[in-house]
């Protein structure tokens, strides 16, 4: 009986290896489902509340719809945002590791994220549309985290995902103001003709929304197709 269990529990230790899967942000095993965040690293994480402002997606710190930063910035090219969770150090080691870690599977996880957020939203779309990067951005990293994102989102939404900008050139934006930022990015995009259809929803999808000025040209020469709104949606907001 005792050679029976320990044979049992010999079989049962590379069966449960099987079951279980690291976690994307400690790397301990879990029980759940593959690259599900561990307990303890989702409650590390910070949402944006539902009461948002509607022009960035960020926290509202005011009364009106639109926080005080947008109110300074002027209207902005689209007609709502959204964004899933604050930008502190829990999500952003995730995103980092997203976009530059080589870790393309956590599209999936950020997707189902963004679903949620979604649905707890008015935001009606036909189509999604990623950020794009440029040729030599995408030939580093060996993909496009926003393109990845698109996809995983477009599976949970039944939305087809478009590619339907282009970056010719781009550049680092992360030491820059917004002023810099917007100069930077002035003809950064192109539109890609027939992608986008005159009427249609849109969805832009970014990983971060800091100033804006990167969703602002993309927006920007969305408007070229004629779309009946542009709902912007990041994953994070830059606090």
């Amino acid at each position: 009986m005792n050679m029976l269990r320990k044979l049992l529990t010999a079989l049962a230790a590379p069966v449960k290896l099987l079951l279980e899967f690291p976690c994307p942000g400690c790397g301990a095993n879990t029980a759940e489902n593959d690259n599900r965040l561990c307990p303890d690293c989702r409650g590390l994480l910070h949402f944006v509340p539902d009461d948002a402002c509607g022009m960035c997606g960020g926290v509202n710190d005011g009364v009106l719809n639109c926080c005080s930063e947008c109110l300074a910035t002027g209207k902005r090219p689209w007609d709502a945002a959204f964004s899933v969770f604050l930008y502190d150090s829990a999500v952003r080691g995730l995103i980092l590791k997203f976009k530059y870690g080589g870790r393309p599977e956590l599209a999936g996880l950020f997707a189902g994220f963004a679903a949620a957020k979604l649905a707890r939203t008015a935001a009606d779309f036909d189509c999604i549309v990623p950020i794009p990067v440029n040729f030599l951005r995408r030939l580093r990293r060996g993909y496009n985290q926003c393109e990845l994102l698109g996809a995983e989102l477009s599976a949970l939404t039944g939305r087809p995902c478009v590619t339907a900008l282009t970056r010719p050139r781009g550049g680092h934006q992360s030491r820059r103001n917004r002023a810099e930022r917007l100069a930077a990015m002035k003809n950064a995009f192109r539109l890609r003709a027939g992608t986008i259809a005159p009427g249609a929803a849109v969805l832009l999808i970014d990983d971060v929304f800091t100033t804006g000025a990167t969703l602002t040209a993309a927006a920007t020469e969305l408007r070229r197709a004629n779309p009946a709104s542009i709902t912007v949606l990041t994953l994070a907001r830059r606090i």
